[in-house]
C-alpha cells in the first residue's frame, strides 16, 4: 500500500490534479474496503471522486488449457538469464494483453502504471497529445 499510496501521490502531483482523468486500480481481490478507504483518504480531496477500485476474474489468472504446467515450469527453472521471470509475471504479463482490455471498453486510451512508477516531473496531457497528433 505504501508504494501505491506514492505513485498516487505522483501522479496526481505532476499529472492527473490538473487533468482529472480517471484511475482505476486493478487488484486481485486482496484490497478490501477499509484498505480501498485508506488508498483513497492519501489522495488530495479535490482528486478522490477520481479513483475506482476493479477486482479482476480470478479466471483471468488462470493458466491456460493449452499450456502444459510442469513443462512450463521445467523451463522457467533453467533461469538463463538474470531477468528470466516466474510463472506469476508472465500471468501478469498476458493478464494485460490478453484480459485488460475487457475492463479498458469505453476508454479511448490506458496509461498504465505499477505501483512503484513515479512522475518526478510535470508532464503534459498526454491523452490530448495523441488525439491532435491522431
Amino acid at each position: 500500500k505504501t508504494y501505491l499510496k506514492t505513485t498516487l501521490y505522483f501522479l496526481f502531483r505532476n499529472f492527473n490534479a490538473e487533468h482529472k482523468y480517471p484511475v482505476i486500480i486493478f487488484h486481485e481481490g486482496d484490497f478490501d474496503d477499509k484498505a480501498q478507504t485508506e488508498i483513497i483518504m492519501s489522495i488530495r480531496m479535490s482528486c478522490r471522486s477520481l479513483v475506482s477500485f476493479r477486482a479482476v476474474d480470478k479466471d483471468d489468472f488462470k493458466l491456460p488449457d493449452h499450456i502444459d504446467e510442469a513443462k512450463m515450469n521445467k523451463c522457467i527453472a533453467t533461469n538463463p538469464t538474470p531477468y528470466w521471470r516466474n510463472a506469476k509475471y508472465r500471468m501478469m504479463c498476458r493478464w494485460w494483453l490478453v484480459h485488460m482490455p475487457k475492463y479498458a471498453e469505453g476508454y479511448e486510451y490506458v496509461m498504465r502504471l505499477d505501483d512503484d512508477s513515479f512522475i518526478e516531473e510535470q508532464i503534459p496531457d498526454l491523452f490530448d497529445w495523441m488525439d491532435k497528433k491522431k
